[in-house]
């Protein structure tokens, strides 16, 4: 930048408010012509200051105001008028001259620099009201982004696990001394089915559908069927739809199941069954 330039940039607020004297409006919008910085700050300004009328509310004077200003003028009119009386000196007339009116150049140059500073610092508010505006912004996209990778990992975490379980049933499910139950509905529940995996070195697999829903204190429990005595295998929750996964790892040693039931008996589980039979099967 040079020194020439700089003095053109001092006066786009200047311009903008229509302020500047012909010949150095001439001179100025000669210089925009080839200067892309002072004409793209006075394009901001422009929009700024056809706004500026509207930044400060209208408040209507007080009725005395009109009072005051006629009296002001009224008097200063007077004081105007007023000439002076010869003096009379040694036979001689003089008049003292009447002070010249001077111009009040500085007093406006003052009032224009005040506003086109008032220009220029709407010009930043304005810009400054965007950027805030745009931080704001980019503060919730950074929150919305770190909500969904928050629910990412969740996801993941929840898939992993799901895998892991998935896996260890597919182990159970083919291990190469699994055992296959199918076990059917009884009349208490038709259209109840269930399959079971059983293997010594992998524990023990069901997986049921269509079981109702039991009522309040009561659950189901899976047994082995031996050649004796019923032996529980555990408690068995189903989802909302009925349907239900379970491993169990640990086989009872000593016991040759010849079969698998399942029953309506009260939580925490009974060391016997006592409730009616929902699936069974060999």
């Amino acid at each position: 930048m040079t020194v020439e330039h700089d003095a053109f940039a001092a006066s786009t607020g200047v311009y903008v408010l229509g302020s500047l004297a012909p010949e150095e409006r001439k001179l100025f919008e000669a210089h925009l012509k080839t200067c892309v910085l002072c004409a793209a700050e006075v394009t901001s300004l422009a929009e700024v200051a056809q706004a500026l009328d509207q930044m400060v509310p209208l408040v209507d004077p007080p009725p005395q105001l009109r009072a005051r200003i006629l009296a002001s003028v009224g008097a200063a009119a007077t004081r105007q008028v007023q000439v002076p009386k010869p003096h009379i000196a040694d036979g001689q007339s003089t008049v003292p001259p009447l002070p010249r009116r001077t111009r009040s150049w500085p007093l406006w140059t003052g009032w224009m620099a005040a506003a086109a500073s008032l220009v220029v610092a709407a010009g930043l508010w304005v810009q400054a009201s965007g950027l805030r505006s745009r931080l704001q912004d980019a503060e919730s996209r950074v929150a919305e982004a770190l909500d969904r990778w928050r629910d990412a990992e969740r996801r993941l975490e929840v898939a992993t696990r799901d895998t892991d379980r998935v896996r260890v049933q597919f182990a159970a499910a083919t291990a190469p001394d699994a055992r296959t139950f199918t076990l059917k509905g009884q009349p208490v529940a038709p259209s109840a089915i269930g399959r079971a995996y059983l293997s010594r070195s992998r524990g023990l697999l069901l997986t049921a559908s269509n079981l109702p829903t039991l009522p309040p204190g009561r659950t189901y429990q899976l047994w082995y069927l031996t050649r004796s005595t019923p032996v529980s295998a555990g408690l068995v929750q189903p989802d909302a739809r009925g349907s239900a996964t379970v491993q169990f790892s640990d086989v009872p040693a000593g016991i040759v199941p010849v079969g698998l039931a399942m029953s309506n008996e009260p939580d925490g589980g009974v060391p016997a069954p006592t409730g009616e039979i929902y699936l069974a099967g060999d």
